[in-house]
């Protein structure tokens, strides 16, 4: 797991107070560029960490509808955003790059299927906060990077899918192996 999942078991538990505090300070710990990174390794890209704060704070918001939440961490939002739309388009495929670290699934150099997933799950809660904003020119904005990048994931993953006979594979692309 991750620790927005400890943290959304703490939400559960009614610990509210703390949950939002640590998602408080994961915006706090967003690169100005809108990226979320490791402190030890800020040139590794961990796709991942993008998807989980997107979602933590649309769970969280959609737990308490704590509107000072909602304002605190939209500004991250829009940058995450910003972000996303910058390096998807710099792609080739309109996608994450390959991951430049071997994950679980000992996958390097290549597309992984996780941090493709938990990027649309990151688009789709960026487009909740959006709504829940009330901020109707985001929302479309944001609908239409989830769009592109979730067109731009299927097709990666039709190949793909051809290969495995229907199963989906760690990798979306050099191989149908992994952990």
């Amino acid at each position: 797991g991750n620790t927005t999942d400890i943290t959304r078991a703490l939400e559960y538990m009614g610990l509210l107070d703390i949950a939002r505090e640590f998602f408080l300070f994961m915006s706090r710990q967003q690169s100005p560029d809108g990226s979320f990174r490791v402190r030890h390794h800020p040139e590794t890209l961990y796709y991942e960490m993008w998807g989980y704060n997107l979602w933590g704070w649309a769970k969280h918001y959609a737990l308490t509808r704590d509107e000072a939440f909602l304002r605190a961490v939209y500004p991250g939002v829009r940058r995450a955003m910003a972000w996303q739309a910058a390096t998807v388009s710099r792609d080739p495929l309109g996608l994450w790059t390959p991951a430049t670290v071997a994950d679980d699934a000992f996958l390097k150099d290549c597309r992984q299927t996780g941090q493709h997933v938990w990027g649309l799950i990151g688009l789709r809660s960026a487009i909740k906060l959006a709504q829940a904003m009330g901020d109707e020119a985001d929302v479309a904005q944001f609908e239409a990077q989830y769009a592109r990048f979730r067109a731009a994931f299927e097709a990666l993953l039709a190949r793909q899918t051809a290969q495995t006979g229907g199963y989906i594979p760690p990798a979306l692309e050099r191989t149908t192996a992994g952990n």
